[in-house]
Formats: structure tokens, sequence, C-alpha cells
């Protein structure tokens, strides 16, 4: 599984027809993942933010999963300041997490999981 990273609007426009591909597959997906949700409360809402794409291959044209998330400079006086990565939806919705086609979820769980893990500067990831 690759993982592209979405991190401009402009980037994010490019995947309007998968986004809405995947999110037509996905049995469990709501509004708070559709398109058109993201893309507003994105812009709306200014700060850093990126959407994790997963696809089978690198050369792969289809998409199968989605993760919108964002990153977060918290403070703590033990620690100092670090990184939170969270869902892009997080307090604002009433659901946000991920948006995937039922076939490949186990693939694209464990891709984006691996990718946070590895690739990511982060502290605390949180799931709320």
């Amino acid at each position: 599984m690759h993982i592209d990273v979405i991190d401009t609007f402009d980037a994010l426009k490019g995947v309007h027809d998968a986004w809405n591909s995947v999110y037509d597959a996905d049995p469990e997906a709501n509004f708070f993942l559709t398109y058109q949700w993201i893309d507003e409360w994105l812009d709306f809402n200014r700060g850093p933010w990126f959407v994790l794409a997963a696809k089978r291959t690198k050369d792969s044209a289809d998409y199968v999963a989605f993760l919108p998330l964002r990153m977060r400079a918290k403070y703590d006086k033990d620690v100092g300041l670090y990184n939170q990565v969270y869902f892009a939806g997080a307090q604002f919705s009433d659901y946000a997490g991920v948006l995937c086609r039922p076939e490949a979820e186990d693939d694209a769980l464990r891709a984006f999981a691996t990718h946070i893990k590895r690739k990511l500067s982060w502290a605390e990831f949180s799931l709320d």
C-alpha cells in the first residue's frame, strides 16, 4: 500500500472524484466525511492540515482510503513543546475518521498507522 500526503487545496481538489468514489463505497461514510464538508471545513478553520491518501501501489491512480488529519503544537510544563496529530474534524463534527473502501480496510489502516508512526513528528495522537 502506498500513501500520498495531500497538503494543499489544489492537491485536494485533484482527488475530488476519487474521494467521492471512496465515499460512495464506504458503508460507514457520513456527512462529515464528504469532500464538500472536509474541503470547506479546512478552508474555514485555517491551520496545519494534511490528508493521508492510500492506494494499492505508487503507480496506481485509484485511491482506496483517505484520512484527514491536523497537527498542532501543544505545551507541557514538564516536556515543553510537542506536536499533537488529530482527526481533521475532531471536536467540531459528530464524526471524524477514515474514509475507506471496505475491501481495503485492513491494508489501508495498517499503512496509515505505519506512515503516522514512521514519517510524522508527533508526541500525541488523539483519536477523539
